[in-house]
């Protein structure tokens, strides 16, 4: 999690929002990432009385975008309004990791309209994207490939535990 400010509000129908951001770190050799896999989790502590708190719904076409600053490199959906997505494969070289550095890659989401036949009717929905760290591998999980080994390498790290947006 390389996510500052942290909590955030936003306006129904913004574009381009940060959801995340996400550092990955390298050893021994340089990792091109690949694939990584995001989930809408409830983490939050304290919703507002009346509000919902993560659902698809809450993206426009239930999509997040990401990027490796300003150039976007892969897409995510969040199929038939479940709450996990594996991004779309990153071309090669478009994310690389440098060994023994680190490197972040932003998570960003169009938020929906609120409008009386929705998607959303009301304000107040708490959306939280995490990484998700439990799906790894070469088949829709999380992995990249070490540039001086060409071995396929699953990242060992956790779930996220953001703050989201409101």
């Amino acid at each position: 999690d390389d996510s500052t400010p942290g909590y955030t509000i936003v306006n129904a129908g913004t574009t381009g929002v940060t959801l995340a951001r996400l550092k990955f770190s390298a050893k021994n050799e340089d990792i091109e990432i690949r694939r990584v896999n995001l989930q809408i989790s409830n983490n939050a502590t304290t919703p507002l009385p009346g509000s919902a708190t993560n659902t698809p719904i809450d993206l426009v076409g239930q999509q997040i975008t990401l990027w490796d600053g300003a150039t976007q490199i892969g897409t995510a959906v969040f199929g038939g309004g479940g709450d996990f997505a594996t991004s779309s494969l990153f071309a090669g070289g478009a994310f690389m990791v440098p060994k023994d550095g680190s490197k972040t890659l932003t998570v960003k989401g169009d938020i929906s309209d609120i409008g009386v036949s929705g998607p959303l009717s009301n304000s107040g929905d708490l959306l939280i994207v995490d990484y998700d760290g439990g799906a790894t591998g070469l088949a829709n999980g999380n992995y990249g490939v070490g540039l001086g080994s060409a071995s396929n390498i699953s990242p060992t790290s956790a779930d996220t535990n953001l703050a989201g947006v409101r």
